[in-house]
């Protein structure tokens, strides 16, 4: 994930696009050097238990600062209280987990017969404008977890693809698609010690000598975490 750059994670449920931020603050915490290393993590999904991530990747609660969605208060309070945070320079890296389910609170509060169109799409916006500047001046990486939406109508392409507006493919430096994939017997492991998984790169501005769009298979192992093999 480059420093100071956006990175999206992107993909269908349970694809393994949680685990793979998860990996890369542990392995860059215990790194040579990484004393110091704290991330900032936004959680929509109430999905996050500290234990679990602590015992599997190694994650130190200490430099690990965690922010809740208030369902009263819309996904805007929780992205300003972010913002303030990220400004004192004290985190290396700010992941939102994840984008699509932080909900505007206008949304929240109006019934469900009432129109809300774009609303998501409009503070996304707002938010990843304001984040690439603050990620620019204080080196932090961005990385931003969101789920993929189905177009309707099409025939001859992915029906699967990135939602929320699409400012979040040009603010993002490097788009990563995450596709569960069939455990086969010619893999490394079983279906019981864990699932397969190959991230695709749909965007890299990263690396432009190199051949960017490369598809890397990898193994997320029950209890073990993240194994590219």
């Amino acid at each position: 994930f480059p420093i100071g750059r956006t990175t999206i994670i992107t993909g269908a449920p349970d694809s393994g696009k949680t685990s793979l931020a998860l990996e890369t603050i542990g392995k860059a915490m215990n790194a040579p050097g990484g004393e110091d290393f704290t991330c900032l993590w936004l959680e929509s999904e109430n999905s996050l238990e500290l234990e679990y991530i602590t015992d599997t990747f190694g994650i130190d609660p200490n430099r690990f600062v965690v922010i809740e969605m208030n369902l009263k208060e819309g996904g805007e309070q929780a992205l300003d209280q972010c913002s303030s945070l990220l400004r004192t320079g004290a985190f290396n890296m700010f992941v939102i987990n994840s984008m699509k389910a932080l909900i505007p609170k206008t949304q929240l509060n109006k019934a469900i017969s009432e129109d809300t169109v774009a609303l998501q799409a409009r503070m996304n916006t707002k938010a990843l404008s304001q984040y690439l500047s603050i990620i620019h001046e204080y080196n932090i990486t961005l990385v931003i977890i969101t789920h993929l939406t189905t177009m309707i109508g099409t025939m001859s392409r992915d029906p699967l693809v990135l939602g929320g507006g699409l400012f979040l493919k040009y603010g993002g430096a490097v788009i990563l698609d995450c596709r569960k994939q069939t455990v086969l017997d010619t893999d490394p492991i079983t279906k019981e010690e864990g699932q397969k998984y190959i991230i695709s790169i749909k965007k890299n501005h990263v690396c432009p000598k190199l051949f960017p769009y490369v598809k890397v298979p990898h193994y997320i192992i029950y209890g073990e975490g993240t194994e590219v093999i």
